[in-house]
């Protein structure tokens, strides 16, 4: 019987050339006028990222285009979202917050009056490795610091008509925290149950909507608000984020959610 012989012959396949589509969606806060002690950004994705390294591919630049030095707060792990399309870059807090050896030797990493770029570097890599469509970069104007907590009591409440999914809407004092205000208000019915609905948030995070899944009933409704909600430099509800450490025991740390009414005829 013949033999029959196998021949094996070895070879690579090359990764197909695939033209990159992720790319950052938005930045937040959206205002292009922040305070002097930002304590964050958020960066959206279109599609989910890599975990690894993220900031070295990001930059925060003066407005002569030199690099500032260490403005940022960098962990490990990094702070991405679970599905890793929300990344949270925190300036460090050490050098805001007044008496701290990094603010005393560094100072604030912004300076009211300037103007500074930060910059996504398209270098940065999505979750299959591909790079970035383009360089993404945010401009903006630094305004004097902001030491004060948001006020509720001024706050005004734009109520809708029953038995509609028109939006609640919301006017706040002051631009907050992006991605707090999606979690941290909720709205109760006249029978105290929270609603489910969407939210959103506009007018450079100083609208809040809230569309119900179903019509509005008429009656007394309440928007409970939990005390941790910050504005954009960090100052909660109840509590500031730079304060004099001696009076830290004066200021008040209720966990009792903040309650509005607003009737429904």
């Amino acid at each position: 019987m013949p033999s029959t012989e196998i021949l094996e012959h070895t070879f690579t396949v090359a990764k197909p050339t695939i033209a990159p589509t992720t790319h950052v969606s938005q930045i937040y806060p959206t205002s292009n006028t922040l305070p002097e002690n930002l304590l964050k950004f958020y960066i959206y994705f279109s599609a989910p990222m890599q975990r690894d390294q993220t900031y070295s591919h990001i930059r925060l630049l003066d407005q002569s285009g030199k690099e500032i030095s260490d403005p940022f707060l960098e962990v490990t792990p990094e702070l991405w979202s679970p599905r890793t399309q929300r990344f949270t870059l925190f300036f460090d807090p050490g050098r805001i917050k007044r008496g701290l050896m990094p603010n005393q030797d560094l100072g604030l990493a912004l300076k009211e009056g300037n103007n500074y770029h930060l910059v996504v570097s398209s270098s940065l890599k999505d979750a299959n490795n591909n790079r970035l469509t383009a360089a993404y970069t945010k401009t903006f104007t630094i305004r004097t610091a902001d030491r004060t907590s948001p006020t509720t009591k001024i706050w005004r409440i734009t109520p809708p008509t029953k038995k509609t999914h028109e939006p609640l809407v919301l006017k706040l004092d002051e631009p907050l925290d992006h991605a707090l205000l999606h979690r941290l208000i909720e709205i109760k019915n006249p029978k105290e149950q929270t609603l489910a609905g969407k939210v959103e948030i506009t007018h450079n995070e100083t609208r809040w909507h809230f569309t119900p899944q179903t019509p509005w009933a008429s009656g007394p409704h309440t928007v409970h608000i939990n005390p941790i909600l910050e504005d954009v430099a960090g100052n909660q509800l109840t509590r500031l984020f730079d304060m004099n450490l001696e009076n830290q025991t004066a200021q008040i740390t209720s966990s009792d959610p903040i309650v509005l009414p607003f009737q429904i005829p």
